[in-house]
């Protein structure tokens, strides 16, 4: 009895569940059908749905969804496919379509160059209308104003010819794979090689025509809250907000020549060791140089075995001698020569990013043709990193590259610095700016013969490769780019406190912002003040006359030793009447290291500076004189000072010993190894190792050109390519190989 009940049970559980099913069917069946008796509704007379609408039940539909597909991977998706593509020629179609879908409850999704990482703009979990911008492309150029509409399905190659038809001095701050559409690459920011020089291709945009929820289409000033639309949809996703039509952009001047140039080096040449210095110089080298990194592993020349492979992709917004002087003076160490280098137009620039092996002559139609380049199957990831990676960990990436096949995966990286330090955090909802070196996609590829479980092991060992990241990439969050697109990203979050993260540290970063303007309000209302009192005067201090140029130089020196004055007073140093300094309770000013005479009070007041700066960055300086290692700026040297100078002490102030220790443990984080004689603690001890630079402290400078580790290695870091020191006395000691300020000894 009880077997018969339960069966009855079950039978009628199928049968509920099964009409439920039908029910459910029926009603999006009847969903869709009054969706499409809303698009040919008399009151919509002229639109002609044969023209831009597809269903599944159209030979053309599975041809239109995948035409603008750029990942391989999403191609064969089994997810909810669109229940309709609707393809629109003008506006009014757009907004029609918007309409009737609110009315009967049908999701929209926006496909502009179909570049999205995940799929997300045709792919979705319920019933859903796909508006695809493919035939709302036209570009107007106005080369007089240096201006531009581009409506939202236009692609980057199709924006950069038809401003290069109307003029050869101006450019678009773009990205450098020519498919891209203008619509996404706005939306979330955008980046590319004139970052550096420009900004965002998100900060070029001036005006935009905008179609709301409600089907409503405004410009920037025509409606209330549109100027705060307008900020969201330049680095938030603007299909977040809903769809932009067109944008109107101020395009930039380029030179009649630009330079380009790709160069690799593999371990045999040094790469770890030229890619760790890439890191400081990248991002602030001269902003019309970009220089981007990509990270690969590829066969070595006798096919038996794999190397890593770096390669630098450049673009300088200039001649070649120009560049191999800025070359030469910032970055020797990838020893840039003439023949690696090429000057050609901006727009074949363009072109040549995209594929490097297109002959110097190809024909510039290639940007118009969306077919002419070529989709991957991959799975990508992105990481902001604001401190330069150690080399040690550099190892650890290329131990992780040797586990896959050679060109399974690879690391490409864009250098951020230049016009990115000067914007706010907040210009933009783009965060990622100033204390941002440069920015990672981390990514695996392969091809339709690649089997599913080689695909798996592939997207484990990209986790495996990002987790390892971690420590190294920015913190509290983990920041990505919004454009690429992450499903794997919040996967674990369980309640809203863990997901809120991101918004609490947004919070706590614009309040600091906040409180660095007031700063800056009052150290301006404080040098009017002074200029009021001190009234109007030259570079060197002296007044002059009304209408002459003046500067506001002295008025800032007045502000540093008002402040200089203050910090005095907290340790303790008094001021003597010959104008010098000295601290309380020494028994002479003769002492050099408290000892500051009046002409030394600009120096006195730049060192001040510099300390405190260092404090902030949680780098222990003391008061006493500093000894040479602890002297070099953080950001100057891959090594940790602290470590060094605690194996100096260890060896008892010992040279050999020093060294020896120096060079088998820490020896990947020095540079180079002093001569005794440069130590200022050290003057006894051991004869230098033969490999040491000569740094003779009684030369006025001495250059030391080195050979190549043909080993990659930097166990013994002196023998890096073309790295020289140069010792100027007065005091300073300079690299030549970094274009930062002398290191004040």
């Amino acid at each position: 009895m009880k077997r018969a009940i339960s069966s009855s049970l079950l039978l009628v559980t199928y049968l509920l569940l099964l009409i439920n099913l039908w029910t459910l069917a029926s009603s999006a069946d009847n969903a869709d059908q009054e969706f499409l008796k809303c698009l040919s509704s008399p009151f919509y007379e002229g639109i002609k749905l044969s023209e831009i609408l597809y269903t599944p039940n159209n030979s053309s539909y599975t041809s239109v969804l995948q035409s603008s597909i750029q990942n391989l991977r999403l191609a064969g998706l089994t997810g909810q496919m669109p229940s309709f593509i609707v393809t629109p020629i003008i506006y009014s179609q757009v907004q029609i379509v918007v309409l009737c879908a609110k009315n009967h409850q049908l999701q929209v999704r926006v496909r502009g160059g179909g570049h999205d990482f995940e799929g997300l703009s045709y792919v979705s979990d319920q019933p859903f209308v796909l508006i695809d911008l493919i035939n709302l492309r036209n570009i107007t150029v106005d080369a007089g104003n240096g201006t531009a509409w581009v409506q939202s399905g236009a692609n980057l190659g199709e924006l950069n010819y038809r401003i290069a038809e109307k003029s050869s001095e101006f450019a678009f701050p773009g990205g450098v794979w020519p498919t891209v559409g203008i619509g996404g690459f706005l939306g979330g920011g955008g980046y590319g090689s004139l970052t550096r020089k420009y900004g965002l291709g998100a900060d070029s945009v001036i005006d935009y025509r905008f179609l709301n929820y409600e089907s409503n289409v405004f410009d920037r000033v025509s409606v209330v809250g549109s100027e705060d639309i307008f900020w969201a949809v330049r680095g938030g996703t603007a299909s977040s907000f809903g769809i932009v039509l067109e944008w109107q952009i101020k395009l930039v001047p380029v030179p009649k020549n630009v330079t380009v140039f790709a160069v690799t080096r593999t371990l045999a040449q040094n790469a770890t060791w030229i890619f760790h210095q890439w890191q400081y110089v990248a991002p602030n080298i001269h902003r019309d140089l970009y220089i981007k990194a990509k990270i690969t592993s590829i066969k070595t020349a006798d096919g038996k075995e794999k190397t890593i492979q770096v390669s630098f992709e450049s673009l300088f917004l200039g001649p070649v001698d120009r560049l191999l002087n800025i070359m030469e003076k910032s970055f020797p160490e990838l020893d840039l020569v003439r023949k690696d280098c090429t000057e050609m137009s901006w727009v074949k620039s363009t072109l040549w990013f995209a594929n490097a092996g297109f002959p110097n002559g190809e024909s510039l139609e290639l940007l118009l043709n969306r077919n002419a380049f070529q989709k991957f199957y991959f799975k990508a990831k992105s990481d902001f990193v604001q401190e330069p990676i150690p080399a040690e960990a550099l190892d650890g990436i290329w131990k992780l590259f040797f586990e896959l096949e050679a060109g399974e995966a690879q690391i490409e990286i864009t250098p951020f610095g230049g016009k990115m330090d000067e914007f706010p955090e907040s210009a933009l909802p783009f965060p990622h700016r100033a204390g941002n070196l440069y920015m990672m996609l981390e990514g695996v590829q392969w091809d339709n013969k690649t089997s599913p479980e080689k695909q798996g092991k592939l997207l484990k060992w990209l986790e495996r490769l990002h987790m390892y990241l971690t420590p190294f990439v920015s913190k509290n969050p983990r920041a990505s780019y919004v454009n690429y697109n992450d499903l794997d990203l919040g996967v674990g979050s369980k309640t809203y406190d863990e997901a809120s993260v991101w918004e609490n540290e947004q919070a706590k970063a614009q309040e600091k912002a906040q409180e660095k303007a007031q700063e800056k309000a009052q150290e301006k209302a404080q040098e009017k003040a002074v200029e009021s009192q001190q009234g109007s005067t030259n570079r060197k201090g002296k007044r002059v006359e009304d209408g002459a140029p003046v500067t506001k130089k002295p008025v800032a020196r007045e502000l540093k030793r008002q402040k200089l004055s203050v910090r005095r007073a907290q340790k303790g140093v008094v001021i003597s009447e010959g104008g010098a300094s000295r601290e309380k309770g020494k028994a002479s000013v003769g002492e050099e290291e408290n000892f500051v005479t009046a002409e030394d009070e600009n120096y006195e007041v730049e060192k001040e500076d510099r300390e405190i700066k260092d404090k902030e960055g949680d780098v222990e300086r003391t008061r006493k004189p500093l000894s040479f290692l602890e002297t070099v700026p953080r950001k100057k040297l891959p090594f940790v000072r602290g470590e060094v100078v605690d194996e100096w002490e260890k060896s008892g102030k010992n040279y050999t010993a020093f060294s020896d220790k120096l060079r088998g443990d820490v020896g990947r984080k020095a540079v180079f190894m002093p001569t005794p004689g440069q130590l200022p603690f050290a003057s006894t001890g051991g004869t230098p190792p033969i490999s040491t630079p000569p740094c003779n402290a009684t030369s006025q400078q001495t250059t030391s050109k080195e050979t190549t580790n043909m080993q990659g290695d930097l166990s013994q870091p002196s023998q890096s390519p073309r790295r020289s020191v140069r010792l100027q006395m007065k005091g300073k000691f300079t690299f030549e190989n970094t274009p930062d300020d002398p290191i004040e000894l």
